[in-house]
């Protein structure tokens, strides 16, 4: 297995806040954690169920018939931990599992009931999003960092895979959608302090 160069490795993405400046990948982490607590809270406790079954049951809809496999690689869950929610939300009527034709294979559709409460809770969960977002144009940001994260993995793969460093223009851009202009000038990040 190749691995990534020392300097594509050491260079840290940073955004500024008004603690200085954290990477964002530390950015990230805290806004996914503040819109969770925010939106298992508002949303989801009082309907009886956590963001993991709310994720599950929100795949199970875009893919009708999806693999158990499938589901939990999507959803990044493990084997047991997917179980789990599947047998909860079998137990509320919220979703079906059936076997294929290959024994091994088992495939996960959501119940009429499951819809509903699905959709009542995509209709609330939006109304949260707006409250914790109010007008700002961070959603629209975050769709950009989404997507450019979903490239540099893609590139990233590749680069690894023919022993390239992994430093992409997509890095330039923080979570607020500006450029760094040291990483535009240059085309490389900026180095962590040793």
């Amino acid at each position: 297995m190749k691995t990534l160069s020392p300097s594509s490795r050491d260079a840290v993405v940073t955004v500024a806040s008004d603690d200085g400046t954290v990477p964002v990948t530390v950015a990230l982490w805290q806004i996914s954690k503040v819109a969770s607590r925010h939106l298992e809270h508002t949303v989801l406790g009082p309907a009886g169920l956590s963001l993991s079954d709310y994720t599950v049951l929100q795949l199970i809809d875009d893919d009708p018939g999806a693999k158990t496999l499938d589901v939990g690689r999507r959803a990044g869950m493990a084997k047991a931990t997917l179980n789990g929610i599947v047998s909860r939300l079998e137990a509320r009527g919220l979703l079906t599992r059936r076997q294929a034709v290959d024994k091994r294979i088992v495939q996960l559709g959501i119940t009429a009931e499951g819809r509903a409460v699905l959709q009542r809770l995509q209709r609330a969960a939006a109304a949260a999003e707006t409250v914790l977002l109010g007008r700002s144009t961070m959603a629209a940001d975050l769709h950009q960092v989404i997507a450019s994260v979903h490239a540099l993995i893609a590139g990233e793969h590749d680069n690894v895979a023919n022993d390239r460093p992994a430093v992409s223009p997509n890095r330039a851009v923080g979570v607020t959608g500006r450029a760094d202009p040291a990483v535009v000038a240059t085309g490389r990040q900026r180095e962590r302090p040793r």
